[in-house]
Formats: C-alpha cells, structure tokens, sequence
C-alpha cells in the first residue's frame, strides 16, 4: 500500500433532470484539485432510494435496472473518472449480465469501479439484502455472487461491498484475508420508519470502527442526507483507520466532500501489535457456517414476541 488520500460525497438525492450528475461533476472535480486519488458515491449513486417502499406500490413507475456498463450510471461514473483522472466507485440497480456468472433476469445492487481512463474496472454485487419496513430491497433484487473480491490497485488492495453488508463482520474479516487493506460501502443508512424513535446512527459507526480494528484495515462508508418519503438519511459518511481511530467524518444533514489522507504506516504498526489474522483459531470456528435456528436463544424470543403482539 502507499499514501494517498480517499474521498467520500455526501449528497441527497435531487429528482430534477441531470441535477445529480450535476453535483458529482462539481464535487468530483473539488476532490480531484484537492489530490484525491479515490471519489467514493453513495448507493444508488444517481437514483432515489426506490427500496423504501414495496414494488408493487410503484406501479407503472417501477424502477428501471441498468446494465454494465452500457447504463446512464456507468456513462456518468466513466466519465467522471476520465475528465478528473481519478478513481471512482459508484452504486446502481443492476440487470445481470456482468460477463462473468451472468444469471438471466437477475438484479443486483452492484457497486463499480472506473478507473482514470474512464473504464470499467471491476464490479461487485451486495450481498447481504435487508427485508424490513422501509427498506424492502429483497423486493427488488437478490443477493449477489461475486465471490467477495478485493482488487489490486496501484495504491491499495480495495473492497467496494454495499451498505447493509456493513452489518456483517465475517464479511469484512473474509475481505481482509483476501488481502484488502481497504474496504469502502456505498451506503444508504438512515432512520427506521417501523421504530421513528429508533436512531442507529451511533451503532452504525461503530460497527465500521470494529471492522477496521478487528481486521487491521482502513474502512470507509459514503452516505447520502436528506428525507426521501419515510426515511431520513443520517450522513455521517466516515473515514476509519485500521486502529479505530475516526480519519474523517461528515455531518448529519449536509452535502460536502469529506476526505482523509490514509497512510500504510498506520495499518503495519496496528498488525504489528495486534496481528489479529495471524492468532485466528479457524478450525474451531465451524458454528458461524450454520443458519440461525428456532433452537437459538435469539430467534425463540423474536418468536415469542411476534406472537404475543
């Protein structure tokens, strides 16, 4: 890995025509003036967050899924790379058909990568998919078979899994040992319409931080702000070294670039004295492979309490 600085946009989504191709070519060139080697965009990059309500509501409007790299996102991601030769990773509702274990009629939620020659990359599709109120994406796409890739680039060994893979430590531990030493989640995070009270912001962040320390690596999520129907984007977009320590972090509520230098140094001291991925005991490890049962503490009591409702 060699130094070099990471950028994250921060933006909420604006249904006006090209307005949000609009931002990300101010921004992206904001980022690029500023060094940055790598622009990180939220989930659905340049679409609405459509999974917050159930497809059948959407009717004749059903959300449309684009193909790679032919799609108006992929055009945009290309050329925004090309013009500010730079890396970009973007997000979109994808048709499958990738060229590797295309699967007819299958939609993904697929993060890309294009490089400073605007070309495609690499491609890796989500696959932990959430199924609650407010976030219906099982609905509308299914879980990815990307096989958890990390991709050499000339700075860094980089991960793109998608937002509600954040949620998943073995993920994050299975990338690490694959040799990345960046993990970076296009996200779309923000209230709980089944719990208004609810606000996981706080145990968002942490979960990111343990990724990092847990697996010595740097990690970052980009995610957009503002209220799109029930749900309110919480932001907080972050920068995390693999000590824990917070690099950078935005606000709750605002549209801005937020940006961190990330140095090799800091990751080799962390492994150095906690090499966590050296004292691993996998051959005792074999219960994480089973699904959860009705025998688990956990799940009889969600039973129990959807039961006595």
């Amino acid at each position: 890995m060699n130094p070099f600085r990471l950028s994250l946009l921060q933006v909420a989504y604006d249904p006006a025509p090209d307005a949000m191709a609009k931002k990300y070519r101010t921004m992206v060139g904001d980022a690029a003036k500023a060094g940055t080697r790598i622009v990180v965009l939220p989930e659905f990059s340049i679409s609405p967050y459509f999974a917050l309500k159930p497809l059948a509501d959407w009717q004749e409007n059903e959300p449309r899924p684009e193909s790679i790299p032919g799609g108006d996102s992929c055009k945009l991601f290309a050329e925004l790379a090309r013009e500010n030769k730079v890396f970009v990773v973007g997000s979109l509702y994808e048709r499958g058909g990738l060229g590797f274990r295309k699967q007819k009629g299958a939609r993904f939620d697929t993060a890309v990568l294009f490089d400073p020659e605007g070309n495609l990359g690499a491609a890796c599709r989500k696959q932990h998919i959430p199924a609650d109120i407010g976030y219906y994406e099982t609905e509308y796409f299914g879980p990815g078979n990307s096989d958890y890739p990390v991709f050499g680039m000339p700075d860094v060994n980089l991960a793109m899994p998608t937002c509600y893979d954040q949620w998943f430590p073995e993920l994050a531990r299975i990338l690490a040992l694959k040799g990345a030493e960046l993990i970076v989640y296009p996200t779309a995070i923000g209230s709980e319409p089944s719990e208004p009270g609810f606000d996981s912001q706080n145990a968002w962040t942490t979960i990111l931080r343990s990724h990092a320390i847990a697996n010595g690596v740097f990690v970052a999520a980009a995610n957009r702000v503002g209220t799109e129907e029930n749900i309110t984007f919480y932001g907080s977009s972050v920068i995390v070294a693999p000590d824990g320590t917070t690099l950078a972090q935005g606000s709750r509520d605002t549209e801005e670039i937020v940006s961190a230098d990330l140095d090799p140094k800091t990751m080799d001291r962390w492994r150095r004295l906690f090499p966590l991925l050296l004292r691993r005991e996998p051959e005792t490890y074999n219960t994480i492979l089973g699904r959860l049962s009705l025998n688990t503490p956990q799940e009889t009591a969600s039973v129990a309490e959807e039961q006595t409702a």
